[in-house]
């Protein structure tokens, strides 16, 4: 029984608009929206210094308040690369996720100040997935207990956003030594989505924007404390587009015990559709002298917005950053976050939450800085979201 939940629900999402001689499937909808394991988010704004969306470093350009975007150091270029621990049973029916396109940076971005004017590029990957079945063996009507081989699911899917970043600071506008600044973001989304089930695979790219909009309040109290507050909102997107099958028009022939039906694939196309919902973040950062640093964030995603069976999702964090010397820095903090459903299937909600430990070091060596950060939820998170990653940049000020 376990294979055949497997395979129905594999057979369910790659062929939401295809026919069986007996109809199971013949009146399921030309368009369907994408199912996205919730491990593959991850957590975006990782780095060196914790998870903050105003004090970060250039690679992450891509996805911190834009307004703060001055805080970067001119004429600067970074990129990163992310690993993480795959997780064996982490979605609906027993199914693992693990990452794919490992050799595509995680985030990359340039930095280039003018005056009062600060100019952004980056690149950043907002989710990076797959849904992970254990082989399934193919059976026959002579041999309903295996032939003694197998085919392997595979559904990949990945979301890339290219940004431009633009903010403009107003010095000392409030008051003396305070300063403030408005930014402005445009992402352009690409998705990308393959899924293979048998000799049938199909594979959709299609793209998306929006804008992210940003102001930054910056106090100094004296010449070692500063405050940042940040305040941002990015708006949701909805990207949809075609599919396309390859190989032969069978999927798995006789793969059900005592029957020779071969699944096949309607000749008419459909559309498939990721709805990505708008964000509201707030942040603050707090200099106590020239070794200390504290960050908070509070971020929400407004899934209630753009699906019916999904909550809103809170994530809370908070870092300490430690000086050694101008060249090295250290920081431990914690990230919580918590997926879950309006309708519980597989009482998945009350595995869906965690809280990652998260630790990172910075070395600048002339012009050169190398930043290293890792997660862990092990210790404090539900069954289907206990993993580590990590991650490593390198930033070149020019």
């Amino acid at each position: 029984m376990d294979r055949m939940k497997y395979l129905v629900f594999a057979i369910i999402i790659l062929c939401a608009n295809n026919t069986t001689s007996q109809t199971i499937y013949a009146n399921l909808p030309l368009e369907r929206e994408i199912l996205l394991p919730p491990q593959g988010f991850g957590i975006e704004l990782l780095n060196s210094k914790g998870n903050s969306g105003i004090f970060n470093n250039v690679s992450n350009i891509g996805k911190i308040n834009p307004a703060s975007i001055y805080h970067l150091q001119n004429l600067s270029i970074g990129f990163s690369y992310q690993f993480q621990s795959s997780i064996d049973s982490a979605w609906f029916a027993g199914t693992g996720t693990s990452r794919v396109q490992n050799f595509l940076p995680q985030s990359f971005g340039a930095i280039l100040h003018y005056d009062n004017l600060s100019f952004g590029i980056g690149f950043g990957q907002r989710y990076n997935g797959s849904v992970d079945f254990d082989p399934i063996p193919i059976t026959t009507v002579t041999e309903p207990d295996g032939t003694g081989e197998y085919f392997y699911p595979e559904f990949e899917n990945s979301l890339q956003s290219y940004t431009f970043s633009t903010a403009y600071q107003f010095k000392e506008i409030i008051f003396e030594n305070s300063n403030l600044s408005f930014g402005l973001k445009y992402l352009l989304n690409r998705l990308s989505s393959y899924e293979s089930i048998g000799n049938v695979s199909a594979s959709a790219s299609a793209f998306g924007s929006n804008f992210e909009i940003g102001a930054c309040f910056e106090i100094k109290t004296n010449t070692q404390q500063i405050i940042n507050i940040g305040i941002s909102y990015t708006s949701g997107t909805g990207i949809r587009g075609g599919v396309e099958y390859e190989g032969t028009r069978t999927l798995i022939p006789g793969s059900v015990p005592g029957d020779s039906l071969r699944y096949q694939i309607i000749s008419q196309p459909y559309n498939l559709s990721l709805e990505v919902p708008s964000e509201l973040s707030f942040d603050i950062f707090f200099n106590l002298n020239k070794k200390i640093g504290l960050s908070g964030r509070i971020n929400n995603k407004f899934w209630e917005d753009v699906s019916d069976n999904s909550n809103n999702q809170l994530e809370l964090s908070t870092n300490t950053v430690y000086s050694f010397t101008p060249s090295t820095n250290a920081s431990l903090g914690l990230f919580y976050t918590n997926k879950s459903y309006a309708e519980d299937y597989f009482n998945i909600n009350a595995e869906l939450y965690a809280f990652y430990i998260t630790a990172g070091v910075s070395f600048r060596i002339s012009f050169i800085n190398l930043d290293l950060a890792v997660a862990d939820s092990h210790l404090f998170s539900g069954d289907r979201l206990k993993q580590t990653i990590g991650k490593i940049g390198l930033g070149i000020q020019l």
